[in-house]
């Protein structure tokens, strides 16, 4: 059946339709219309008109119809008068990194970044490994406060572990001798274990004296995680991976009016004393809009524009992997959470009084002792390229150890990759194993664990234990 209606003086025809099978050739046809129309539009404000501008169809004859109408930004105003209207210019600015430079492909765009201190973009990310390295923006970077409301986007990486402190994702407003000021911060971790985003207007001499921010929890392991903040002169709010973590009230002294447009860093503060962050940044984009929960919600769901490249590594979960808890001496793995033993160790353990290379203890492992393992949640696939790294030395009298990787079968440890390494003193040197799942077809699709072991005579020392995958 058909169903003949009119929206804003065009006239489609709609026929009802049941089925998936079409859905890719509809959205690329979508998004070919769209560019054909608005040339100079990226691929962010094509997947916003996609996500955002589709109005719903009204059930026809009875049928629940799933599905609606794209606007294509049609009888839309165009306020900048670059031929691109006003509803598809939300995206203001936009640094994918996926051209392998710090290109501004916003609506608005002219902010290109620079690259300080040996930054560097690689494999589609700006990626900080090191103190001192940061990208800069120009400072005059409209829409922190040229408009009544801005939405700031940053799909992230953080190196586990490596940001402690006052690391900011991204932050605008001044920097004077070294003190930042009148500015917006953005972080993922911060020395009371939270993320957070905030406006602080305020004296320079006495920074954040007047601060109203939002609070998330702390995310800092690795993995990819995507952060919003949105403001206007009244609200400042936080979310992360798509759910809303806090909403504040902004206090009438803290708005988005007083921002300063002196300084825009990433990976950067305003405070020349405060560390950079270290990490990749996948995608960082400002809108001169407040996105909503819902579309938010969306951007989270569909991902980057420039997806993180499978060569980057991403790590894979590993509990307790510096054995910082319980946090006191244990003369066995009974109350080591995360790990354990298949019989009752006799002296082993973890300690704090040896140097430790992540956190402040280590575990050693007595040569007669069983090996200590630990089963993950990653479910090996066929393309993986696993890394395993473990700090290990002696604490005494040992001279081997060994670092293995195993899939679960059915509660059994299956060994497909196993590293022997030669060690000597006391300071903690680092051993890598890699596997490849196409030489292990047998661990497709099941479980992947660690296992640590000590080879030799004596007690062998062990830290900071990191699970990646590679590709």
């Amino acid at each position: 059946m058909t169903n003949t209606m009119s929206r804003k003086g065009f006239p489609t025809d709609y026929m009802y339709r049941s089925g998936t099978s079409q859905a890719a050739p509809y959205v690329t046809g979508a998004a070919s219309l769209i560019w054909s129309r608005f040339p100079t539009l990226n691929h962010s404000q094509v997947k916003r008109q996609i996500l955002n501008t589709v109005e719903p169809l009204a059930s026809l004859a009875g049928k629940t119809v799933t599905g609606g109408i794209l606007s294509f930004c049609q009888g839309q105003a165009d306020r900048n008068g670059n031929g691109i209207p006003d509803a598809c210019e939300t995206l203001v600015h936009s640094y994918t990194f996926n051209n392998g430079t710090a290109f501004d492909s916003g609506s608005v765009g002219g902010a290109d970044g620079t690259l300080v201190g040996g930054a560097t973009i690689d494999n589609g990310a700006l990626v900080t490994t090191a103190q001192g390295q940061w990208m800069e923006m120009p400072g005059n970077v409209i829409a922190m406060n040229t408009f009544n409301e801005v939405t700031i986007e940053a799909w992230y990486t953080p190196t586990a572990r490596a940001n402690m402190g006052w690391t900011m994702l991204a932050y605008f407003g001044d920097s004077v001798n070294g003190f930042g000021s009148n500015g917006f911060n953005m972080t993922s971790a911060r020395d009371d274990d939270k993320s957070r985003t905030a406006i602080s207007i305020g004296d320079i001499a006495t920074p954040w004296a007047s601060e109203t921010g939002a609070d998330g929890p702390e995310y800092d392991d690795g993995l990819l995680h995507h952060m919003v903040s949105t403001i206007d002169d009244t609200d400042i709010t936080l979310y992360i991976d798509g759910v809303l973590y806090d909403n504040t009230h902004l206090d009438p002294h803290n708005s988005i009016s007083g921002i300063s447009r002196n300084f825009a860093y990433l990976a950067k503060s305003g405070y020349d004393a405060d560390p950079e962050w270290i990490g990749a940044i996948d995608e960082f984009n400002i809108y001169n809009v407040a996105l909503s929960a819902q579309e938010v919600a969306a951007n989270y769901t569909v991902g980057p524009v420039c997806p993180m490249s499978p060569s980057r590594p991403v790590a894979i979960d590993v509990k307790n992997a510096s054995f910082e808890l319980p946090g006191y001496f244990v003369n066995g793995f009974a109350g080591v959470p995360g790990w354990s033993s298949d019989t009752i160790v006799a002296q082993s353990g973890v300690e704090s009084g040896m140097p430790a290379t992540d956190g402040i203890w280590t575990v050693f492992l007595m040569a007669s002792d069983p090996s200590i393992w630990q089963l993950t949640g990653h479910v090996i696939g066929a393309n993986d390229v696993i890394e395993l790294k473990v700090d290990a030395g002696n604490n005494w009298a040992a001279t081997d150890m060994q670092i293995s990787l195993y899939y679960d079968d059915n509660g059994a440890r299956v060994t497909i990759a196993s590293l022997n390494g030669k060690i000597s003193g006391y300071v903690l040197k680092e051993f890598a194993l890699t596997l490849n799942a196409a030489n292990a077809p047998n661990a497709v699709g099941k479980r992947l664990g660690v296992e640590l072991n000590n080879t030799s005579a004596g007690w062998v020392q062990m830290d900071n234990v990191r699970l990646s995958l590679i590709h």
